[in-house]
């Protein structure tokens, strides 16, 4: 049983849930650790190209259906000091069925480290993607989470 789940928050889809009031009328502290725990579990970091060879640039980024849920999450982040990127209403068709999301993306390494310094994970697998970037300037696709604690192992000195 987590935060998370105090708050009514489910696993899976969120189609009705907005950030309680509780949440946006709290203290920053727990602000932060509301984001924390929604983004251990429905966030992801990942990597991309960009004009280079490996993926080396770092997205923190958060989609869903619930348009109302987004909508707290990214002014809850500009509280915050975060810049972000949002994007409603992307249309998409899968398994023959038309699929609304919604998209909003922290994107660079400045934001990844104030994320990482204020906010920050606590999921394995985001933070060793996390360490990956930060010791070798990128972290591949399609790793698995033991692959780069295997990885991260043998540079541990490296990671203190």
């Amino acid at each position: 049983y987590t935060f998370l789940n105090c708050l009514g928050f489910s696993y899976g889809i969120k189609s009705n849930q907005t950030i309680p009031k509780l949440i946006k009328d709290a203290n920053i502290g727990i602000k932060i650790d509301f984001l924390r725990g929604l983004a251990d579990t429905e966030f992801f970091i990942t990597f991309k190209k960009k004009h280079k060879e490996v993926h080396y640039y770092p997205v923190i980024g958060y989609s869903t259906s619930n348009k109302s849920l987004i909508k707290d999450v990214y002014q809850l982040l500009s509280i915050l000091g975060f810049n972000m990127t949002i994007s409603l209403d992307i249309k998409s068709r899968r398994l023959e069925k038309l699929h609304i999301t919604h998209h909003l993306d922290i994107n660079g390494r400045s934001m990844t480290e104030k994320w990482m310094k204020e906010i920050g994970f606590t999921s394995p697998k985001h933070i060793t993607k996390y360490q990956m970037w930060k010791i070798f300037g990128f972290c591949p696709p399609n790793t698995l989470l033991y692959q780069r604690q295997k990885i991260l192992g043998r540079f541990s000195k490296l990671i203190k």
